[in-house]
C-alpha cells in the first residue's frame, strides 16, 4: 500500500488505498526445463498467460529478459521477485514492432520491485517509443524504477496510457517510482478517461516534460473526467514540467482536474523555467471569480512548491499572455 503522510490521505483515491484482492495461477520463473506453472525464462511466463491472469514470480534478481509483445485479454497479470529482493528486467524489442516494448489491452499489470532497464544497444531507430502501451487496462509500479539512458529523436514515453476501462477511467498507480531518462516522459495520457495516482515518485528528465496530458477526439462510448493526483513526488526537467494539450481548435474538452500534495517542482538552471506548457488550451467564455479562468481544466495545490519557474502557465503565441503566478490562474 502507498506510503502517506499525515493528511494525504484524504486527497488520494479510495481505490489505490484498498487493492483489490483476488487469487491468480502462479507463474515461476527460476530457469530449468518447462514444467506445469514453471518456465525457464520471462518472455516463456508471458507467453503462458490466460484470461485468468496470473502472478509471475522471478526466481532471484536477474536480469530477466521481456522481448516486446502483446497481451490482449489476459486478466490481471502482477509481476515481483521473492519478498526479500528487487528483480532487474530488460526490455528487448520486437522484431516486427519498434515503436513500442509491452502492448496491453484489456490486460491489468502490476509490477513490484522491479526495475526495468534497456539494452546497451537501446531499440533500433530514431522514432518515438512507448515503453508501456496501456490501451483500455489499469496498471501499476510500486518500489519501480525505470530507466531509459539513450536519448531518441522522437523521444521516449515510459508509459502511455489510453482508452478506458468498463464505462470508467483506467486506473494508473505509481508508487515510490523513480523514472530517469534522456528526452523521456515518464507518463502520457490520451485518454479522455483517467484516474491517476503518483505517490512519493521521483521523475527526472533533460529535455522532455514528465508529464504530458493529450486530448483525443470524443467518443461516445468512453466516460470523461480526467483526475491526477500528484502527492509528495518530485519532477525536474528543462522542458516544462507539465504540458497539457487540449486537441484541435473547438475540441470538445473533457474536465481535467489535477492535484497537488506535497510536491516539489523542480528547473534546473538554463531550462525554460515553465511549470505548465497549455499550448492553446482555451480560456472560458464565462469565467466566475476565484474559479479556472480555462475551459474544463482545474488545478488544486496544497504544501507544494516550485524552484527555478519563472512563469506558471506558457501559452503558444497567440493562443493568449503566458501567467506568471498562480494567483492569475483564477479569474
Amino acid at each position: 500500500l502507498p506510503s502517506l503522510r499525515q493528511g494525504e490521505r484524504r486527497h488520494v483515491f479510495d481505490w489505490a488505498i484498498n487493492p483489490r484482492p483476488g487469487q491468480r495461477p502462479i507463474l515461476s520463473v527460476a530457469g530449468g526445463h518447462d514444467r506445469p506453472g514453471q518456465f525457464h525464462s520471462l518472455d516463456a511466463a508471458v507467453s503462458a498467460l490466460t484470461g485468468q491472469g496470473g502472478w509471475i514470480q522471478l526466481a532471484g534478481p536477474g536480469p530477466f529478459f521481456l522481448t516486446g509483445t502483446t497481451l490482449v485479454d489476459c486478466g490481471r497479470v502482477r509481476i515481483s521477485p521473492p519478498p526479500d529482493m528487487r528483480a532487474v528486467v530488460v526490455l528487448l524489442p520486437d522484431p516486427e514492432s519498434r515503436s513500442t516494448a509491452l502492448r496491453l489491452r484489456n490486460t491489468h499489470l502490476e509490477l513490484d520491485r522491479v526495475d526495468l532497464a534497456l539494452p546497451e544497444t537501446g531499440f533500433p531507430g530514431q522514432g518515438r517509443l512507448a515503453l508501456f502501451l496501456v490501451d483500455s487496462a489499469d496498471f501499476s509500479m510500486a518500489d519501480c524504477s525505470i530507466t531509459q539512458p539513450h536519448a531518441r529523436q522522437g523521444g521516449t514515453v515510459a508509459v502511455s496510457v489510453a482508452g478506458s476501462v468498463d464505462g470508467r477511467g483506467s486506473r494508473i498507480l505509481f508508487d515510490r517510482v523513480l523514472s530517469r531518462g534522456r528526452r523521456t516522459t515518464t507518463i502520457e495520457f490520451d485518454s479522455r478517461s483517467v484516474d491517476a495516482v503518483l505517490v512519493n515518485s521521483l521523475l527526472v528528465s533533460d529535455t522532455a516534460s514528465p508529464l504530458r496530458v493529450l486530448t483525443p477526439t470524443s467518443s461516445p462510448s468512453q466516460a470523461d473526467g480526467r483526475h491526477i493526483q500528484l502527492v509528495s513526488c518530485t519532477l525536474s526537467s528543462q522542458s516544462p514540467l507539465l504540458t497539457f494539450d487540449s486537441g484541435p481548435i473547438d475540441a470538445d474538452i473533457p474536465s481535467t482536474t489535477l492535484t497537488l500534495v506535497n510536491t516539489l517542482m523542480a528547473i534546473p538552471a538554463g531550462g525554460e523555467r515553465v511549470l505548465l506548457d497549455l499550448g492553446r488550451w482555451p480560456q472560458r467564455t464565462d469565467p466566475v471569480s476565484g474559479e479556472s479562468r480555462f475551459q474544463g481544466l482545474e488545478w488544486h495545490q496544497h504544501a507544494s512548491i516550485a524552484f527555478g519557474v519563472r512563469r506558471f502557465i506558457g501559452r503558444e503565441p497567440g493562443a493568449g499572455l503566458s501567467i506568471d503566478s498562480y494567483a492569475e490562474w483564477q479569474s
